[in-house]
């Protein structure tokens, strides 16, 4: 979904966007053809890329190997987020990982008294 919605060229590494990766998966020679200049992982802050997931194991090797660099997260929650590799750090990109943290990067608690204790009135702007 990201990657439809930014535009951009993309390669889909679990299948749904590339009949290439449905037929063969990932391979450094469909990385070198596409040769992208950001690639994104699944992620938990702190274990890491999990890189038994979807072809992300060689898509990290390609990544390291063509001089991609971790850029920052994007926080979806606490113990979930995308790891961004890039050629260059987009300040753009940089940008949404700061917003991601600051918006996402709290427990469940700290999340639930911030957003659900408020009743739907409380939003409200006349």
């Amino acid at each position: 979904m990201a990657a439809y919605h930014s535009k951009l060229i993309a390669l889909d590494n679990i299948g749904l966007g590339s009949s290439a990766v449905t037929h063969k998966g990932v391979t450094f020679e469909l990385l070198d053809s596409y040769n992208p200049d950001i690639t994104v992982f699944h992620a938990r802050p702190e274990e890491g890329i999990r890189l038994k997931d979807y072809y992300q194991d060689i898509i990290y090797n390609w990544s390291l190997a063509n001089g991609l660099k971790m850029v920052c997260d994007v926080y979806w929650q606490p113990d979930y987020t995308i790891r961004v590799f890039a050629k260059q750090p987009y300040p753009e990109i940089v940008e949404l990982c700061k917003h991601s943290e600051n918006a996402n990067n709290h427990k469940d608690k700290a999340y639930f008294l911030k957003s659900v204790i408020n009743p739907p009135w409380h939003y409200w702007k006349e």
